[in-house]
């Protein structure tokens, strides 16, 4: 998947994230198989794949979608002669409908001492920037209080600039030395130039949020505030048509109407 084929039959190469996500929602079934004996995924028959597969919701949907894309790979390389989940219907993977976030939440955490959590919380707050880009972001990624992502020039926040401002001042005090570009860094990564870890971006957030939850709540504020903007989400959160459409179809929603008029104090 990630090297992709050019003989056929022909892939095109995966990203890494997709990779991820299809693996994940395979292993339960990949570890039954091997906790029953099984050596080879060439001994599964189409019984075995239904005595895994969950009855059905989203986690059916992404087991049988995680199986069909390792086997078919296997099939396609010709390592395995049969693909034993070829034809069966495992449905479609629903995306769940994005929901606010408790305020006061939000706010503990923008209120942190720690300053890595507070900047870092600010600028998925505010900003909605993924917890990939916040790990990739460079000291050069925020100039003349822009920062700058994938092309797009976002002015940041005043809330944002005194949090990254801060812990700017503790980084420079904590690892005056250090040549690592990124502007993210921890005691791991100060003495080399890579990017800290997914778990460590988490764990500084806590264990009240996620990332993504929210990145999310950023996204549905900014919909309920433009009525339903697709282009605005677009361009400020990097989404395409159909991940903005899952914002934009709760405007109209009963139980989000009072969502955009009334931001909750942050």
């Amino acid at each position: 998947m990630h090297d992709a084929s050019s003989t056929s039959p022909r892939r095109k190469p995966r990203a890494e994230a997709t990779i991820n996500v299809q693996l994940n929602f395979a292993l339960s079934a990949l570890r039954a198989w091997a906790a029953a004996g099984m050596t080879s995924l060439r001994e599964v028959s189409r019984e075995d794949v239904l005595m895994v597969l969950p009855a059905d919701g989203n986690a059916r949907a992404g087991c049988g979608q995680g199986l069909k894309s390792i086997f078919g790979v296997l099939k396609g390389r010709k390592t395995i002669f049969v693909n034993p989940i070829g034809r069966l219907v495992t449905g479609q993977y629903q995306e769940r409908e994005p929901v606010p976030q408790d305020s006061a939440v939000l706010r503990e955490a923008l209120q942190s001492i720690d300053p890595a959590r507070a900047a870092i919380v600010a600028l998925i707050v505010y900003h909605g920037v993924s917890i990939g880009a916040v790990r990739r972001l460079l000291l050069t990624d925020i100039q003349d209080r822009l920062l700058h992502q994938d092309e797009r020039e976002i002015p940041l926040a005043p809330p944002v600039r005194t949090r990254v401002a801060a812990y700017l001042d503790e980084r420079a005090i904590t690892w005056p030395a250090t040549a690592n570009p990124h502007l993210f860094i921890n005691s791991r990564s100060a003495s080399r130039d890579t990017a800290v870890g997914l778990r460590w971006v988490q764990l500084k957030i806590g264990t009240d949020l996620t990332a993504s939850a929210v990145r999310a709540d950023r996204i549905l504020h900014e919909a309920h505030a433009t009525r339903g903007d697709t282009r605005r989400l677009t361009d400020l959160f990097g989404l395409s048509i159909k991940a903005a459409s899952r914002y934009t179809n709760t405007v109209d929603h009963p139980g989000f109407g009072e969502l955009g008029s009334v931001p909750p104090e942050r």
